[in-house]
């Protein structure tokens, strides 16, 4: 009897401790439904929260900053005729010239081509094929270890060399392996960007040129006539991907004229005059009898180098009525004048090269040229046919130095403030020189190029 009293009590014991058990898991759950619940109320109330603040971003100024698509297309077809006039009505929209605007441009739903980029083709391609982008080892920030050779048809040339003085330096670039030169019209010369990535240029170009195939409006000259070369610029980071001869400049001054730093054989050469041999390459009839047209091309800071080249290259009569620059979305300009828009005070150095064309600050290539406040330059630069690309939804800050932005909070108000200003001059607008505005379209290079208007611009005109 004591004993299976002993196992009853046992037993009640057990389940006492059981049914402790089961409650304080119940307890434990319970908490963690109400902890649950409690996260869930907070993240729908910080949901809430964004969305408001989204909102009140979406009805204030930063929203604003754009203009409707409507005007942005309006605008688009007066730069066609009128690019001082269109330039105007873009300084027009609202909060363009503010300070922070800036913030615009980090809102990529509403300022990029959808589902557009340097890496993945246009949906206006009408199915041209696409080449994706080849890839280099290493970083422009770091530099580069290694850099592609041969892709899709094009490979790196490193065996030109460029005369500078009594010595020689190679400069290398990439060019398209077609097998006549005899038949080669047009030459399509590609600056590089920031990333100083001249393979990845001279594909977009190539991509570009397969989706103008696509529209027989265009009158798209044949493949085999188009000659399309992208020369490389690359600074004393980018040494292990480079030979011993070959030249490199300091950080990214070769798009202002900037002079070679190795080899000790190109000391003193200037980024310029290498394109000066490029295109003296390109014009000779032993080598290429029949080319007609060279383009130069450049978006972003090859949009810079392209337009200080326009700017301080010595004008040839010969050579300049076959030439032409495309010049897409700089981040700065060169100004003929003193006055900027916004203030100078905290700026001593806003109007030397290649901000302004302060003679003392011109490079030597073409200071002993420049004449009276840079009168033959101008003179020069106007005289030239030029192509201004400007997406109207690029808004980003662009160069961000103190002289830089003495011109304008961003790229577009730079380029409007730029543009009004040779409207304005005694000259007028010089007659050779078009902007299209393009609508929908930030700071993106591809997309940018294989727009229509700009394709023309590019492998017709």
């Amino acid at each position: 009897m004591h004993y299976i009293l002993g196992l009853q009590t046992g037993e009640n014991r057990i389940h006492m401790q059981e049914r402790t058990c089961i409650a304080r898991r119940k307890t434990r759950q319970q908490h963690t439904r109400i902890l649950f619940r409690s996260i869930m109320q907070l993240r729908t109330f910080l949901v809430g929260c964004v969305l408001l603040a989204y909102a009140a971003l979406a009805s204030s100024d930063w929203q604003k900053r754009q203009a409707p698509m409507n005007e942005q297309v309006s605008i688009s077809e007066q730069s066609k005729t009128d690019p001082v006039g269109a330039a105007r009505r873009v300084r027009s929209i609202p909060g363009l010239l503010k300070k922070h605007q800036h913030l615009w441009a980090t809102n990529s739903s509403v300022n990029n081509v959808s589902g557009t980029g340097d890496n993945w083709q246009v949906p206006w391609a009408r199915g041209a094929w696409f080449n994706f982008n080849p890839v280099a080892i290493g970083t422009s920030e770091l530099g580069y270890l290694s850099i592609p050779h041969a892709f899709h048809g094009f490979v790196l040339n490193r065996t030109f060399e460029v005369r500078n003085g009594n010595a020689t330096v190679v400069a290398p670039f990439y060019e398209k392996l077609l097998k006549d030169k005899t038949k080669f019209k047009r030459a399509v010369i590609a600056w590089p960007g920031k990333w100083r990535d001249s393979w990845r240029f001279i594909n977009m170009l190539e991509n570009a040129y397969r989706v103008g195939a696509k529209y027989p409006e265009l009158c798209m000259p044949p493949r085999e006539e188009v000659f399309m070369i992208s020369p490389l610029f690359m600074n004393e980071l980018d040494r292990v991907a480079m030979h011993s001869r070959e030249a490199l400049y300091k950080s990214s001054q070769w798009s202002a004229g900037g002079t070679v730093r190795e080899p000790k054989e190109g000391k003193g050469l200037s980024s310029f005059e290498v394109m000066d041999q490029f295109i003296d390459m390109l014009f000779d009839k032993s080598q290429f009898p029949n080319i007609e047209k060279i383009v130069i091309v450049g978006h972003s800071m090859g949009a810079q180098a392209a337009l200080h080249y326009s700017i301080l290259r010595k004008y040839n009569e010969q050579q300049d009525c076959s030439m032409r620059f495309w010049i897409g979305d700089p981040g700065s300009y060169t100004f003929f004048d003193s006055e900027r828009s916004n203030s100078t005070a905290h700026c001593k150095s806003y109007n030397n090269w290649p901000y302004g064309i302060s003679r003392h600050t011109i490079p030597k290539y073409a200071r002993h040229r420049a004449g009276h406040r840079g009168k033959t330059l101008i003179e020069g630069f106007r005289r030239r046919k030029i192509d201004f690309a400007l997406a109207l939804n690029d808004n980003g800050p662009g160069v961000k130095n103190c002289q830089a932005r003495a011109q304008g909070p961003n790229r577009l108000a730079r380029a409007t403030d730029f543009i009004i200003r040779q409207g304005e001059s005694s000259e007028g607008w010089p007659k050779d020189h078009t902007v299209n505005f393009v609508p929908g379209f930030s700071h993106q290079d591809y997309p940018m190029m294989s727009e229509l208007r700009n394709l023309h611009s590019i492998f017709v005109a």
